[in-house]
């Protein structure tokens, strides 16, 4: 029998690990693959760390309706640190015959001749890893030539990528994700169970000034549009430690992040009332675009009721929907950032995500194409801010 052996912690686990167990299965003609949920990891720090019987039930939960796959609880039952080794020992025992391969992470990969016992881990499993990023296969296969000259047999794969990780679930828990926004990355009955059982769900912020302004905007928009917003704060935060080199404060992005939205559930004719506080639209396509009208709006209603007086802060959210020509770094952070926060899943965004991976100028060339493509298809119309941005974009020489 060829069983494959997948450890983790998995907390919570996900289709990402569950297609790659069964790519391995099927690539690999498994007869089955064992998910080891540990007991305690010894090779990372664990955080928000559920119990092993929570992590054993959310992994069953996972499974159900997957024949290829069986939840063993084998680390958990054993206590303590959860070593590969004597788990590959314990299979060893159980089943004798068994053809046994250890199906480790690309990184675990790299690092495998340090860990416990390495030798011992050789010579009881096949080890198995893939390539998940780009240029990473051929790193893996130099590996593989020294893991050999160790006495590893081993398999690379160049492996299909399920962009999702349990670290931004647990993120996305605590930022308000209902049901639906869970499902789509992971079965429903384990979702299900991590909402009933408010896993990972306490309030993952202690910055008094994120919380003020989280204060100003939870009464006035929905769960839904609460929950985007507040990943639009993490991805602005990230972007802006990407690209901002000073220029741009991480926080300061993430509060404009935070509150772009800030109008958006309002009525359309309030939405026009505040916009039209910053005097005459200059440009009557706006009038005629209500979608756009929200970002205008809360521009003014932070001015006028919140006193924010920056106007790098207030055009970030006033031009995030639209763009325009000459844009600021912090306006240009918020408006990529609401393309491509946790919550986004329209067809082009892993595109997108890479593209603004690769730098800045891509992102804004990629969400700018999309957009004037978009209301193109769409017979709508295109107001002068989107395409002066847009002919700016591309006039500049691609780096």
């Amino acid at each position: 029998m060829r069983i494959g052996v997948y450890g983790g912690t998995f907390n919570p686990i996900h289709q990402g690990h569950l297609q790659l167990a069964l790519e391995y299965a099927r690539r690999l003609s498994l007869d089955k693959v064992l998910l080891i949920p540990a007991n305690i990891p010894p090779h990372k720090r664990a955080v928000q760390l559920l119990s092993g019987e929570e992590r054993l039930e959310l992994c069953r939960l996972a499974c159900e309706g997957l024949p290829e796959l069986e939840v063993s609880p084998m680390e958990i039952s054993r206590g303590g640190s959860s070593y590969t080794v004597d788990t590959l020992r314990q299979l060893s025992q159980e089943q004798p015959d068994a053809q046994l391969y250890l199906i480790v992470g690309s990184d675990m990969f790299l690092t495998l001749e340090k860990w416990r016992e390495s030798g011992e881990i050789f010579r009881m499993s096949h080890i198995c890893t893939g390539a998940r990023e780009n240029g990473e296969l051929s790193l893996l296969k130099e590996k593989q030539q020294q893991l050999t000259l160790l006495g590893a047999t081993s398999t690379v794969l160049d492996l299909p990528v399920f962009d999702i990780s349990s670290t931004q679930i647990r993120r996305a828990v605590g930022l308000g994700a209902d049901l639906k926004t869970l499902c789509r990355w992971m079965p429903q009955r384990e979702a299900q169970q991590i909402l009933t059982k408010g896993y990972y769900a306490q309030e993952p912020e202690s910055d008094e000034r994120y919380l003020k302004c989280l204060g100003w905007i939870k009464d006035t928009l929905s769960p839904y549009r609460l929950f985007h917003s507040r990943c639009v704060a993490d991805a602005a935060y990230d972007l802006a430690l990407r690209y901002g080199e000073g220029a741009v404060e991480p926080e300061k992005a993430r509060l404009a992040g935070l509150l772009h939205d800030i109008c958006k559930d309002l009525p359309k004719e309030q939405q026009k009332s505040w916009m039209e506080h910053g005097g005459p639209v200059s440009d009557p396509l706006i009038l005629l675009s209500p979608s756009l009208w929200h970002g205008f709006a809360g521009a003014e209603y932070l001015r006028e009721r919140h006193g924010v007086e920056d106007e790098d802060f207030l055009n970030a959210v006033r031009y995030h929907t639209t763009a325009r020509k000459d844009m600021s770094l912090l306006e240009k952070i918020v408006y990529l950032a609401d393309y491509i926060s946790l919550d986004r899943d329209y067809p082009d965004v892993e595109q997108m995500r890479e593209a603004c991976r690769e730098s800045m100028e891509q992102g804004m060339r990629y969400s700018l194409r999309y957009t004037v493509s978009m209301l193109s298809d769409g017979g709508r119309p295109i107001n002068r801010d989107t395409w002066e941005a847009y002919n700016q974009a591309f006039a500049c020489p691609t780096p």
